[in-house]
């Protein structure tokens, strides 16, 4: 597959006529394009996509290196290429990725669960609102809760993720609490770790810090228990911001630089930026 991805990234750069530097420009370094047009290297997920978006390279090519379309069933709507862009909140080229998935390969859970990644990622890309993605994952939900209990799960979270994220706040914790009691005893490491981030977020945006703080530090004890850095450092981050609420400034700063550390091994850029922001306002207070 890499020397497939090397022949097309090569190919289409040079039909557009841009050099490497130029395709390069706004996604990495020009050395990676070279790496990678050499065979070198594959890219990550995320670069990959970024390139076929700025070569307006055909889904349909992309779908055959991929093996997207695969003739023999492959759970594909849960392979690794969804799990990391999902996690990576990189929701624009999620929506790429799903749209060469086709329903009709699918089972019925897989069907609910692409469904659900649809809802979450138009609404985080807007081009759904509030109110239909609601009805959406509601719609989901109902289907879900007797037969596909990990995923009702999921939709159960991710509808009060959106009510908070909507100032909805003593809804969204009345759906985090209904299923609370399920996410401790579920097997399911990074479910586990999400719910936790994603109460704790939700308990922090309506001022319960104490609340907010408990789960949050469940989180991160989960995390280094299982010895893995999944929303590490996001969860690190929050910690931060807490801290930060509680006038702990120091225990916010300490919690900030190690989160940049995380934030860079991860090359997520948005929340290492987030992060210094914080770090610089904590400087600036105690002036």
């Amino acid at each position: 597959m890499i020397t497939d991805i090397a022949t097309l990234i090569k190919t289409k750069r040079k039909e557009k006529g841009i050099t490497q530097k130029e395709l390069a420009d706004g996604i990495c370094v020009q050395a990676v394009i070279s790496k990678i047009e050499k065979g070198e290297t594959t890219p990550s997920v995320d670069i990959f996509f970024k390139i076929v978006k700025k070569l307006e390279i055909d889904m349909s090519i992309v779908s055959k290196i991929f093996k997207l379309n695969n003739t023999i069933h492959q759970n594909l709507v849960y392979s690794d290429k969804v799990k990391q862009l999902l996690y990576m909140r990189d929701y624009e080229n999620l929506a790429y990725v799903l749209k060469t998935l086709n329903k009709l390969d699918m089972t019925p859970e897989e069907i609910l669960y692409y469904e659900w990644l649809i809802s979450v990622t138009n609404y985080m890309t807007r081009q759904s609102t509030f109110l239909e993605t609601i009805q959406e994952l509601k719609g989901i939900l109902s289907e879900s809760k007797d037969n596909y209990f990990q995923l009702y799960l999921k939709v159960v979270s991710a509808i009060a993720s959106i009510y908070s994220d909507n100032h909805d706040d003593d809804l969204a914790l009345q759906y985090f609490e209904s299923i609370i009691d399920d996410y401790q005893a579920s097997e399911d490491f990074q479910d586990q770790v999400t719910f936790l981030y994603s109460i704790s977020r939700a308990y922090f945006i309506k001022e319960d810090l104490n609340k907010s703080l408990m789960y949050i530090s469940k989180a991160i004890d989960e995390i280094l228990e299982e010895k893995s850095i999944y929303l590490l450092g996001d969860s690190l981050l929050m910690k931060a911001y807490i801290l930060n609420e509680a006038k702990l400034y120091d225990e916010s700063k300490k919690y900030c630089r190690n989160a940049i550390t995380i934030f860079e091994l991860e090359n997520k850029e948005l929340l290492k930026n987030m992060a210094q922001k914080l770090l610089i306002d904590i400087e600036e207070k105690k002036i």
